[in-house]
């Protein structure tokens, strides 16, 4: 069954991303559904685990584990399986060694050791780890039962190289903190630091979020950038905290790009100027009325030397749309190259929305192809 269900969505994306008729417009009215954000931010991303490293000595290391909530934490070292550990008090720590070869395929070492932290005191408490092999050791701690949580949010959620990225952070804890200090990097670039100053993008000073920015590399074509986390400080009774989190933006390298101002609207359709490119491009709108979508129009295109006009339909529904959000999507990156909201009159009153339609919404050609294929799948 997993695998009948795997193959019919890559069969539904293979087709979506992928449909290569040159210049096959598609348009219709789509089901009430929320209207898309131009720049939308990525999903938030909640963390209640740190990441300590120390240098190796004979074998040895020193960490200190700032823990505030023991029970069901663990620490994870990773790459190393014959690891000891003791308490600052000479407590041992029982070594779990666990192997998993899924971790090969995705570049990870598939020999680690774990250790149950439920038996320590909660507070500042220092390990000697012993048998490391390698030179410098690297632990990952997880509290899931912590009330203390770093969430992380990166905005737009796909950017196109040279666009700012902005990055904002919040700390969550059962009573304000005393101080926190928050810090980002994405892979390859600059460390940066937060502020919640009102300055370098953040909204307002005072409201405990934490924001910050860098402009998106150059990638090839269309890339996913880590972006690394770290907070630090001190809680309400003044014990120190760490906390580490992970996000992402996907960078695309711009290509081509629409001619904003050449835009035009009639009463029928749009007519979209894109610049020239030797990539394949689709064309895509949805018309909406406020924050409900009502329609939609696409069209592929293929490499040309001059600017394109792209000539777009207006589907009956969306003659109650007051706006539309025109993106051009690169069929050969995958990554999303150029967006713009338009501002649109409506001519006829938006429909009851609560009431079904009585009638299905018919599928556009692309999506009935992929619904024979699964058919043709299963």
């Amino acid at each position: 069954m997993k695998k009948q269900i795997l193959s019919i969505v890559v069969c539904v994306l293979t087709v979506v991303l992928f449909s290569s008729l040159t210049g096959a417009v598609e348009s219709g009215p789509l089901a009430p559904m929320p209207f898309p954000v131009a720049g939308k931010a990525g999903p938030t991303a909640q963390s209640r685990f740190f990441v300590l490293e120390s240098a190796v000595f004979n074998g040895t290391a020193t960490v200190t584990l700032p823990i505030d909530t023991p029970a069901n934490a663990v620490a994870l070292i990773l790459g190393e399986s014959k690891v000891r550990a003791l308490t600052g008090d000479q407590m041992a720590l029982e070594p779990m060694v666990f192997e998993e070869q899924e971790m090969k395929r995705m570049n990870l070492p598939a020999g680690n050791t774990r250790f149950d932290l439920g038996d320590l005191p909660a507070g500042s408490r220092v390990l000697f780890l012993n048998n490391i092999n390698g030179k410098r050791l690297k632990m990952v701690v997880s509290q899931p039962d912590t009330p203390l949580t770093l969430a992380v949010q990166v905005t737009p959620l796909a950017a196109r190289s040279g666009q700012r990225v902005t990055v904002t952070a919040r700390m969550s804890d059962e009573a304000a903190l005393q101080y926190a200090e928050i810090t980002a990097a994405p892979v390859g670039g600059s460390l940066f630091k937060l502020n919640d100053q009102g300055l370098d993008g953040d909204l307002l000073a005072g409201d405990g979020i934490y924001s910050g920015g860098f402009k998106a590399p150059a990638v090839d074509g269309f890339n996913g950038i880590n972006i690394r986390f770290s907070a630090e400080g001190e809680r309400h009774d003044g014990s120190r905290f760490l906390r580490n989190a992970i996000s992402s933006v996907m960078v695309s390298q711009v290509r081509s790009g629409f001619v904003k101002e050449n835009i035009a609207v009639s009463p029928v359709g749009l007519t979209v100027p894109v610049k020239a490119s030797s990539d394949r491009y689709r064309v895509e709108v949805i018309f909406g009325n406020g924050e409900t979508s009502l329609a939609f129009a696409r069209e592929n295109i293929e490499p040309s030397d001059a600017t394109r006009l792209v000539s777009l339909p207006l589907p009956q529904s969306a003659a109650a749309a007051d706006r539309a959000l025109i993106r051009l999507l690169n069929r050969d990156t995958m990554g999303l190259e150029d967006e713009t909201l338009i501002k649109l009159t409506p001519t006829q009153a938006l429909p009851d929305l609560k009431t079904p339609a009585p009638t299905a919404v018919p599928l556009p050609p692309s999506k009935e192809r992929a619904v024979q294929l699964m058919k043709e799948k299963e």
